[in-house]
C-alpha cells in the first residue's frame, strides 16, 4: 500500500472532535494525515532523561 501525497492534513483539538469527524465522514473521505501533536512536557522530559544519561556516560540507543 502507498501513501497518498494528495491527502489533507488535519488536526482536531481532542479525542472526541477526532470521533465525531469519522463518525460524520467515514464513508465519504478519501482519507486525510492525521496530524498527532506531543506535549511539549514530554518532550523536555525526553531531553532531561537523555541528559542525564549522557552524564552517566549511558548509551542512549543502542
Amino acid at each position: 500500500m502507498s501513501a497518498q501525497q494528495d491527502l489533507p492534513i488535519v488536526s482536531f483539538p481532542s479525542r472526541e472532535a477526532w470521533e465525531r469527524w469519522l463518525e460524520e465522514h467515514h464513508a465519504t473521505s478519501g482519507g486525510l494525515w492525521l496530524k498527532i501533536a506531543k506535549k511539549p512536557e514530554t518532550r523536555a522530559r525526553r531531553i532531561e532523561k537523555f541528559v542525564t544519561m549522557l552524564s552517566e556516560h549511558k548509551k542512549i540507543y543502542p
